[in-house]
């Protein structure tokens, strides 16, 4: 049991009768004053849970690892101050439980402050998280296209993406990958990056900024506006990005990718009447401009082609009203995104906005072989370290649960697709280093450490980056463990693919049983109640059950997981050697 620290004899500041300091007394209501940080100051140290740096074939070259890192360890910084500016100047309130996956966690709200109502996330919780991220690395089993084993060292990441730079990054690749890889596949036709933005409010909340976008965005694309742009656009990707003005407003906007039809409507005759009518719905098949028995069938005319301006000036239309809708003087000013300064006066892009002419840099085509503006859709919200504490507390506060890319019409599962189409493009390309197909997750206790299987393997030897010699190429450092065996999780469906490992020798099939709680109604034959205690005082009881699955896994020799890591790690620095001479 823990007890609370003694602060009379830590520091020499006065103390009040509980012997608190003039700081923490004035902590406000709902923060526990004998708390204290548990992520230590990274200082200088930006390495991995201040561990050292360990290198990896994987990382090879890539210097966004380390920089990353780097605004990682200020990131942390920032979070261990921004949990001293929430304390002190936001009181919270218990909430009692939210899910967090298969668990109940406490909830507070914010009493006050620009995030008032909404979940009181924790900068210290946040903190912790960053600074042990990419500390531990897993083992990932792997089969490949053409039925080769690997064993794929990866590092275990926070999950952090709001708020964690590394996290950040690598989702975002992922994204972007992913993306390019579904374009590729459905051989999408013209499309066009568009950055939608909204009039910044001085002292607005950023979930107030929040609301106002989504609902503009809704507006946009649901009701009459909708159907009429589904006419031109058969798909949509979007990502929200947010950046702090230090005059003291957040400005807020969205990267969309569009797809444009291939082919457009030019009439409709009405199946009532006969009658010709303007703008029909492709989409819906219905002439939008009748009514009752006009209802009628809309007709393609196959040779016209789509007009990018047309399109454009829709959209631009679209989202001016749209705004304007959802937040009146302080919607879109179309010249902010038609308007260049260097090569036009105000009143000239004025005139030509008017005269139906939305050409600008708000809108930008993408040429489908080179699909690079891609990636401003995939990026995470903010850069985290260009934020003051008081802003950072309100940021993670604002972005917790919050959904940043969605896709929708005929793009709605592109992420899926996209990650097919990535598994099979790695393993049809000769020229690509196929790393196969994942057959247990990441997930704490699925996979065994890499120091299980190889004893400090990488660590202490750092890339320094493509071109140059690095210590990779002396080989890297590592002992392999000796006795024992490593359990691999399998994920569902990975059953076949595991019995490749049984069927080569390299690995035996067991099974592993995994417990866990879930709620259930109190009438069920094997509810047990439970009583929780809110780190508030409150209590409250619920029933649960222990639920008892038993999960298919790869047992493997620590030997023989060390070999298929060194072959594994061999075979990636073979093909970058290659690419590098090849250059």
């Amino acid at each position: 049991m823990s007890t609370a620290p003694d602060w009379t004899s830590t520091h020499g500041s006065p103390r009040n009768a509980d012997g608190l300091g003039p700081g923490r007394a004035a902590w406000q209501a709902g923060w526990d004053r004998d708390q204290r940080c548990e992520a230590p100051d990274p200082r200088d140290d930006a390495s991995p849970g201040r561990e050292g740096w360990r290198s990896s074939p994987i990382l090879e070259g890539a210097a966004w690892w380390m920089d990353a890192h780097r605004s990682r360890r200020r990131a942390v910084r920032a979070l261990r101050m921004a949990g001293y500016v929430a304390r002190r100047r936001w009181g919270r309130i218990g909430n009692g439980w939210r899910k967090h996956g298969l668990h109940h966690v406490p909830s507070w709200l914010y009493l006050d402050g620009p995030a008032a109502g909404r979940e009181a996330v924790d900068p210290w919780d946040r903190a912790k998280q960053l600074a042990d991220c990419s500390s531990s690395w897993g083992v990932q089993p792997r089969v490949t296209g053409a039925g080769e084993l690997l064993a794929l060292p990866i590092p275990s990441a926070c999950g952090q993406v709001h708020v964690c730079p590394v996290c950040a990054a690598r989702r975002s690749r992922t994204l972007a990958r992913e993306i390019r890889a579904a374009i590729r596949g459905r051989k999408a036709g013209a499309m066009a990056l568009v950055t939608l933005t909204q009039r910044a409010m001085p002292g607005e909340s950023l979930v107030d900024a929040l609301e106002r976008w989504r609902r503009a965005w809704v507006l946009l694309m649901r009701g009459r506006s909708g159907r009429r742009l589904r006419c031109w656009i058969r798909g949509w990707y979007y990502g929200i990005e947010v950046r702090w003005n230090p005059a003291g407003w957040w400005h807020l906007h969205g990267h969309v990718v569009l797809e444009l039809r291939e082919r457009e409507t030019v009439r409709a005759d009405c199946a009532a009447c006969g009658a010709e009518c303007g703008s029909p719905c492709l989409a819906l098949n219905t002439c939008r401009t009748m009514k009752g028995a006009h209802r009628g069938r809309g007709h393609v005319e196959k040779g016209a082609a789509v007009d990018v301006a047309t399109v454009r000036a829709a959209v631009g239309l679209g989202w001016r009203d749209a705004t304007a809708s959802a937040s009146g003087d302080w919607g879109w000013d179309p010249l902010a995104g038609c308007w260049d300064r260097e090569s036009e006066p105000a009143s000239a892009a004025e005139a030509r906005i008017a005269a139906g002419d939305w050409r600008g840099g708000w809108w930008r085509e993408i040429d489908p072989s080179d699909t690079s503006a891609v990636y401003q859709a995939c990026k995470y919200p903010t850069p985290i370290t260009d934020l003051g504490p008081i802003q950072l507390a309100e940021f993670i506060s604002a972005t917790h649960g919050r959904r940043w890319h969605q896709g929708g019409w005929d793009w709605r599962s592109i992420r899926t697709d996209g990650a097919d189409q990535l598994a099979d493009d790695l393993a049809a390309d000769d020229d690509a280093i196929d790393l196969g197909i994942p057959i247990a997750s990441l997930s704490p206790g699925h996979v065994p450490n890499l120091d299980d299987v190889f004893r400090g393997r990488g660590r202490g030897a750092v890339s320094v980056g493509k071109g140059r010699r690095t210590a990779l190429d002396a080989g890297l450092p590592g002992e392999r463990a000796e006795g024992g065996t490593v359990a691999f999780v399998l994920v569902e469906d990975a059953e076949v693919l595991a019995r490749q490992w049984v069927a080569e020798g390299w690995a035996e099939l067991g099974w592993k049983k995994i417990k866990h709680r879930e709620q259930v109604d109190p009438e069920h034959p094997d509810a047990n109640a439970v009583i929780r205690r809110h780190p508030d005082g409150s209590e409250d009881t619920i029933t649960m059950r222990v639920v008892e699955r038993a999960h298919p896994v790869l047992l493997v020799a620590s030997e023989l997981a060390a070999e298929l890591v060194e072959h594994t790690e061999s075979l990636i620095l073979k093909r970058g050697r290659e690419r590098s001479s090849e250059v």
